[in-house]
C-alpha cells in the first residue's frame, strides 16, 4: 500500500500566498476641501455679479458646501444733511448692507461704522455736515449645506454658478431729534468677495507600477517559493 506525505499545503494555497506575496496595496479614500472664490469693488449703488466655480465630480464623491458672502474693507466720508436740530448719539453707527440672491439660501453682510464715538454731537438748525469714521470695517455671513442640496441648488459641474448682489444701503442709527428729512450719503470704498467652500471624498489613485518594481519586491517571495518547491520534491513516497 502506497502512503503519501501530507504537506499541508495545497497547489491552491500556494498559488494564493505567491498571489499574496506579489499584491500591490490600493490607495483609500482621502477626505479633502477646495475653495473657489469671486469678488467685486463696490460703491454706494453697487450691484452686480460673482461667479463661483462648480464641483467637478471628477475630484471625487461630494459630502458638503458652505458659501460665504463677505463686504471686506469698507471705508466711507458721510454727509449728513438735516433740515432741523438733531443729535447725533454717541456711538451711532452707519451701515451698508450687502444682498446676495442667487445662492439657494439668503445671503447678508451688513457693516457698521461707528460716526460719534468720542460722544454725542449736537447740530443745531438745518445744514449739512462731513463725517469721516476713522478705520475701515468688514463683515461676512455664510451658510452650511449638504451634498444633495449643492446638487439641487445647481452647484455641480464644470462650468460657473452666477450670484448677484445688491441693495449696498446707508443708514443712520443712534440719532435724536431726527426728522425724515435727514438723509445720509455717502463716498464708499471696498470689496464684496463671495466664497464657495467643497469638502468631498477624494477619489483613490490606483498607481501602476514599474515592471522593475514589481521584480523588485517579489524576488524575496519567489526565493521562498522556490526553496518551498525543492522541499516538497525532496520527499519520498513511502511504500510498505
Amino acid at each position: 500500500m502506497k502512503t503519501s506525505r501530507n504537506t499541508g499545503f495545497s497547489g491552491k494555497s500556494l498559488s494564493l500566498a505567491v498571489i499574496a506575496a506579489l499584491g500591490m496595496s490600493v490607495g483609500g479614500v482621502n477626505a479633502a476641501t477646495i475653495s473657489y472664490e469671486d469678488s467685486e469693488s463696490i460703491s454706494q449703488s453697487s450691484s452686480g455679479s460673482l461667479f463661483l466655480q462648480k464641483f467637478n465630480t471628477t475630484l471625487g464623491t461630494l459630502t458638503g458646501i458652505t458659501v460665504q458672502l463677505q463686504l471686506n474693507d469698507w471705508a466711507s466720508t458721510f454727509t449728513f444733511t438735516h433740515n432741523n436740530s438733531v443729535t447725533l448719539a454717541q456711538d451711532s453707527m452707519a451701515g451698508v448692507r450687502v444682498t446676495l440672491t442667487g445662492a439657494g439660501k439668503s445671503l447678508q453682510a451688513t457693516a457698521r461704522q461707528n460716526l460719534a464715538p468720542d460722544g454725542d454731537i449736537h447740530y443745531s438748525g438745518s445744514g449739512t455736515e462731513t463725517l469721516t469714521p476713522t478705520s475701515p470695517a468688514s463683515a461676512s455671513s455664510q451658510f452650511s449645506d449638504t451634498a444633495a442640496w449643492a446638487l439641487a441648488n445647481g452647484y455641480v459641474g464644470s462650468d460657473s454658478k452666477q450670484l448677484d448682489y445688491s441693495g449696498i444701503q446707508s443708514q443712520l442709527i443712534g440719532t435724536s431729534g431726527a426728522s425724515t428729512s435727514n438723509i445720509l450719503t455717502q463716498d464708499m470704498t471696498g470689496a464684496v468677495k463671495a466664497v464657495v467652500t467643497y469638502t468631498y471624498d477624494a477619489a483613490p489613485v490606483t498607481s501602476v507600477p514599474e515592471p522593475s518594481s514589481v521584480l523588485m519586491c517579489s524576488a524575496p517571495a519567489l526565493l521562498g517559493v522556490g526553496a518551498f518547491l525543492r522541499r516538497f520534491r525532496g520527499k519520498r513516497i513511502e511504500s510498505c
